[in-house]
């Protein structure tokens, strides 16, 4: 019941909620107009293969959290909402790449009839293309939904919940109020809402 009628935990429920849907938005967005035009073939796409290089090989050698501290205080974003959204994983490489993949195994006769039909590219895309992958699009966005909801360390280090508590989530919220405030219950009560 006190979990209900807590402020700070409400509010950080609704920072939570509105980060997660904010990022994974924008994330689906970003992945699915991404992974399209690299499922296509390397003559229909000029560049394609440094693009995808250029994609991959920070995906697999990334600095971490330090340097990701030291990019976002030197855009000014530190204690900014803002790097809840954009340090929250914009655009990720192992989605994009399951995308990809699923764009690529897509049959070619379908779009090509669209076109003969006289579907333009859009028009093929998005009555086509995106329903064949809905599953695809559906575990992707399962999958960070999940991820956005769990976030802590990044939080924790750009802002510490600040300024004033307005960046601050559920797991920052469980964190302070297990380990600052030294009251395990609650922290606990906090978890269950998280997991649920």
């Amino acid at each position: 019941e006190r979990i209900f009628h807590d402020s700070r935990t409400l509010r950080a429920l609704l920072v939570s909620i509105g980060r997660t849907f904010t990022g994974t938005l924008l994330n689906m967005i970003i992945l699915v107009l991404a992974a399209y035009p690299l499922s296509l073939e390397k003559n229909e796409l000029k560049g394609r293969d440094f693009i995808m290089w250029f994609l991959y090989i920070p995906a697999f050698f990334s600095g971490g959290l330090i340097p990701t501290y030291l990019q976002m205080k030197n855009l000014h974003l530190l204690n900014n909402p803002l790097v809840l959204v954009i340090n929250g994983g914009l655009f990720t490489v192992g989605n994009c790449i399951i995308l990809l993949n699923f764009f690529r195994n897509l049959p070619k006769g379908l779009s090509e009839s669209a076109k003969i039909d006289g579907a333009n590219g859009f028009q093929s895309f998005f009555k086509i293309t995106v329903p064949m992958i809905k599953s695809t699009i559906l575990m992707n966005t399962t999958i960070t939904i999940i991820g956005a909801f769990m976030v802590f360390d990044e939080v924790y280090v750009m802002t510490s919940g600040g300024p004033g508590k307005a960046t601050e989530v559920l797991a920052t919220t469980m964190y302070e109020t297990g380990f600052r405030m030294d009251n395990m219950g609650y922290a606990s009560t906090i978890g269950v809402l998280l997991f649920v």
